[in-house]
């Protein structure tokens, strides 16, 4: 068991107290000796994780301005090819334009010529340019009675005979006018006349 006990160490009589002053001194002394060190330590320790910070703040601040500066980049890209493609859509649309008017430009001129040649036709021609186109129109020879206006006739019956066609007779229809002819066979009928060629060749010219 143990039991508690108390030393009560009294400096005796005569005893000079000085050593013990100077070892208190010494060991304030080291004591603060000893806290400098230590605030150095911390200071140096501060120093350094601030150093850490700063540079990782650098870091940091430096990939979000290469971020802005890529997405700018990005932006500035995109707005340029999208300032190209509308360019390119302009001109695409004005290009149309160009070849729609030069197509009717075209059309007109050609329609115009078209009608300024058929013109030049007269009578005679016309009425021979309607036979062929009859005569034509049947994959082979065959019988039939080719009629016609009173008035042409005769006319037609010398065109029949200069291209040869000995099958058909002609017969007068005084319905028909002019240029105006109908071709009848065991087939059917068949209508011709030049304002019927005219205005296919018209339809052509607008194609």
């Amino acid at each position: 068991m143990f039991v508690k006990r108390q030393l009560n160490l009294s400096v005796p009589d005569g005893v000079i107290a000085g050593p013990l002053l100077k070892a208190k001194v010494l060991r304030l002394s080291f004591d603060a000796a000893q806290l400098k060190e230590n605030a150095r330590e911390e200071a140096a320790a501060m120093i350094e994780q601030a150093h850490a910070q700063a540079e990782k703040i650098q870091e940091q601040a430096r990939q979000q301005a290469e971020d802005i500066a890529l997405l700018a980049r990005k932006d500035t890209e995109q707005q340029i090819w999208q300032a190209a493609n509308e360019l390119l859509e302009a001109l695409r649309l004005e290009q149309e334009r160009m070849w729609e008017d030069i197509g009717q430009s075209a059309e007109m001129a050609l329609r115009h010529t078209t009608r300024s040649l058929l013109d030049t036709y007269d009578e005679d021609e016309r009425l021979r340019v309607v036979i062929k186109q009859v005569i034509q129109a049947q994959k082979q020879p065959v019988q039939g009675v080719l009629h016609c206006a009173p008035s042409c006739q005769a006319v037609i019956d010398n065109k029949l005979t200069e291209l040869g066609n000995l099958h058909w007779k002609t017969a007068p229809d005084p319905v028909l006018q002019g240029d105006e002819m109908i071709l009848e066979t065991d087939s059917g009928r068949f209508f011709c006349s030049w304002r019927h060629i005219s205005d296919e060749l018209l339809c052509d010219a607008a194609l």
